[in-house]
This record gives structure tokens, C-alpha cells and sequence, in this order.
């Protein structure tokens, strides 16, 4: 190979190398956009909840607890439940379920599994959500978003607005449901049943 030929062959690919690196930029900058997930402050991370209270949710039964903090342990066989039955639930069409103190700058996502996850027959026979609402408090001011679930118990993001004005300072997020075509009823029972939540974002 001639050294003319050499140098146009290190000129080749220096080009394809410096495209690719272009490429890589441009679809970087590309996604940052579009999902809003990175940030000055870097990738999202999953939130601490330092606490869970639900003024409503089913008593144990069968050595089962049915309290809020199930949603946060990782075990999609644990629940937390509310009976539907229970009129002390509802304002208007409105349920409002469980409150979790989650402080951080600001929300990026929720992933959530649907339903009581214990089996096949629990999901079924369980009732689950087909919309749900959070209810946020953030930058000193309440807010929100509203989010319609598959009816599965595999987890399901639902991304946060990132620019809404209460997505600053976050408090405290709380769970409502509408009884009015929010819910999917169970085949044997009329208990609304979430299995797990985790927040994401930024502390």
C-alpha cells in the first residue's frame, strides 16, 4: 500500500468514526427530549417513601394484611385492598386511597402493578383499576395527573408531566380512583386491589 493510499484510508475511517460519535450525540440529545427522563442532575432514581397511610383498606383475613405499605415491599403477592362495598370510601364517585410521603425535587415516573398479583385467580377475581388520578402536592401548591392501566398485573410506567408547575418541591402523592368506569370488578369479589408502586425521580 502506497503512503498516499494509507493516509486516505486513516481519512476514511477517521470520517466513519467521527459519524458515529456524531450519531450517537445527536440521538442522545434525541431521547433527553422526547422522554425527559435525563436531566442536569442526571438519570431518575427511585424515590424513598418515608411513609404510607390509607384511612381505608380491608381487615386481615386469612393471615393476609391489606395496609398500604404492601405496595412497597416488593412482593407482588402482598396487597394493599379496599372493599368497594364500604359507602365510608367514597366521595361522590371518588375513592381516595392511600397518601405516601415521597420528597424529592421532582417526579420523572410511577411504575405500578395492577391488581392483586398473588395468582392468576386472585388478579381475576379481585377488582382493579382502569384509570387512576395522583393527587400531588408540590412547589406549595396541589396538582396532579391521570393515567388509564392495563388491565394486567405487569408493571406499567405512567411518565409524570416534567414541566407542570406542582413537579417541583414534591411532598406527598395520593392515589384516587373513580368508581365511575375507573374500576374493572372482580369475578368473586368487589375489592380494589394495587400490588405494588414505586416513584421515580430526583431527590
Amino acid at each position: 500500500m502506497t503512503l498516499q493510499n494509507q493516509h486516505s484510508e486513516r481519512g476514511n475511517n477517521l470520517g466513519k468514526v467521527i459519524l458515529r460519535a456524531s450519531t450517537a450525540a445527536i440521538l442522545a440529545i434525541f431521547l433527553i427530549f422526547s422522554t425527559g427522563e435525563v436531566s442536569a442532575q442526571g438519570a431518575p432514581v427511585k424515590l424513598k417513601v418515608v411513609n404510607a397511610t390509607s384511612y381505608y383498606y380491608l381487615s386481615p383475613q386469612s393471615g393476609n394484611t391489606y395496609g398500604p405499605w404492601n405496595m412497597l415491599d416488593g412482593n407482588i403477592a402482598t396487597t394493599w385492598a379496599v372493599s368497594l362495598n364500604d359507602n365510608r370510601i367514597y366521595e361522590g364517585s371518588l375513592i381516595y386511597g392511600p397518601v405516601f410521603e415521597v420528597p424529592c425535587k421532582k417526579l420523572s415516573h410511577i411504575i405500578i402493578r395492577n391488581g392483586y398479583g398473588k395468582s392468576a385467580s386472585a388478579y381475576i377475581n379481585n377488582a382493579r383499576a382502569r384509570r387512576i388520578s395522583f393527587e400531588i402536592e408540590g412547589n406549595g401548591e396541589l396538582g396532579g395527573f391521570e393515567a388509564s392501566l392495563k388491565d394486567t398485573p405487569d408493571p406499567q410506567r405512567l411518565n409524570a408531566p416534567s414541566s407542570a408547575d406542582w413537579n417541583n418541591n414534591i411532598v406527598s402523592i395520593q392515589l384516587v380512583f373513580d368508581a365511575d368506569g375507573g374500576v374493572i370488578k372482580g369475578t368473586k369479589w368487589n375489592d380494589l386491589c394495587i400490588s405494588e408502586i414505586e416513584f421515580w425521580g430526583w431527590r
